[in-house]
């Protein structure tokens, strides 16, 4: 059997953090022919993940974290590189790390599996399905709208720590360039919706002022997860770098802009972070402008 550590499942981490821990310790499992189990207790993720996820409150089997802190532990080196999670003579195993690089679940049977783990629960359905309802009313002589939804992630990364690790931002340009972007590759703007989601939302509407005026833009206000819900429900995605980014997009399967500058250059940050690891080959890169 395996599992995340329950000490990094429980750890400081948000969604997209836990997403990935678990994406690649339940790959790894489908890989040794091994069952993916989930701790069920010793901090709120297991509850966040059962009232997300179908599959975390009916198939995945969940066993104390006493019992799991027993197993033989895995531990991870670098972030963003793939380390493979090998069998260790049988033993069942507790996965540590980040692991957050999509080459932990390349392959096309994998992917479908974890569509299937990450299949919202009934209530994040109907969020999800009642909030882009909502949205397509604002537009009423958009019959047919493609959905794009825009993570404006701000917050924690102008905060002196990450900012000195070196994260860096999004600002207007890159917007700017994105939308543009999917205007010109989606080959239409009158049917397009941008769906704006942010952590800081009053500044991220400051931000999107002036662009208001040129697209279609709405804005989400719920909870994190019923706004990651909403724009994993959209056609296409725009996002500003982070985990919650990728899981959104990830998730809403089409196409998807990612800023190209999210570590910025000659930091540490830089050193450690492999983007080609992160992003998805199929996803364009877009910088400042």
């Amino acid at each position: 059997m395996l599992a995340v550590a329950p000490s990094w499942i429980c750890n400081e981490g948000r969604l997209g953090n836990k997403m990935y821990m678990t994406a690649s310790t339940y790959v790894a499992a489908m890989r040794l022919n091994a069952t993916f189990v989930s701790a069920a207790n010793g901090c709120e993720w297991p509850k966040i993940f059962a009232e997300l996820f179908t599959a975390f409150s009916s198939s995945v089997k969940l066993l104390p974290t006493s019992e799991l802190n027993k197993w033989t532990l895995v531990k991870e080196k670098a972030f963003t590189e793939f380390e493979p999670i090998l069998s260790h003579n049988g033993h069942n195993i507790i996965v540590d790390g980040f692991r957050q690089t999509w080459k932990y679940f390349d392959k096309d049977h994998e992917i479908t599996a974890l569509r299937q783990l990450f299949t919202f629960t009934e209530k994040y359905e109907l969020s999800s399905r009642q909030t882009l309802d909502r949205i397509h009313s604002l537009f009423p002589n958009i019959h047919q709208p493609i959905f794009v939804g825009v993570h404006i992630r701000k917050g924690d990364l102008t905060k002196p720590g990450p900012a000195k690790f070196g994260y860096q931002a999004a600002d207007i340009r890159f917007y700017q360039s994105a939308m543009r972007r999917m205007t010109s590759v989606l080959n239409t703007s009158s049917s397009i919706i941008f769906v704006a989601g942010s952590d800081s939302l009053v500044e991220a509407k400051q931000l999107f002022s002036n662009l208001s005026k040129t697209y279609n833009i709405a804005w989400l206000s719920g909870s994190a997860y019923e706004d990651f819900a909403a724009l994993s429900k959209c056609n296409h995605t725009i996002i500003s770098g982070g985990t919650y980014g990728f899981w959104a997009a990830w998730m809403a399967n089409g196409k998807t802009i990612y800023f190209s500058q999210f570590a910025r250059a000659g930091s540490q940050f830089e050193q450690e972070y492999n983007k080609q690891n992160f992003f998805l080959p199929s996803w364009t890169p877009v910088a400042w402008n």
